[in-house]
């Protein structure tokens, strides 16, 4: 893959991009023994994810569609709440 295809596919699809370099940042945080500094990481992407996705499944219920968004919104929170 070269380098204009790379940035090309991070602009299309950014949440993609995101969650790989933060997962490499996990990676990197669990490899250096840091447990505690990578489940924080990890919460607070994933509260940021939902809070990002929050938007359009409110928009989305304003229109009268009930859709996937409302359970992964409600699964993210829910997993973060138990410290999972």
């Amino acid at each position: 893959m070269t380098l204009t295809a790379l940035r090309t596919a991070m602009i299309r699809f950014p949440l993609v991009a995101g969650t790989v370099v933060a997962g490499a940042a996990v990676a990197v945080l669990l490899a250096a023994g840091q447990e505690s500094a990578a489940q924080w990481m990890t919460s607070a992407y994933a509260l940021l994810l939902a809070i990002f996705r929050s938007g359009s499944m409110v928009k989305a219920l304003r229109n009268g569609r009930w859709g996937i968004d409302l359970l992964a919104v409600t699964a993210i929170a829910a997993t973060v709440a138990v410290g999972e």
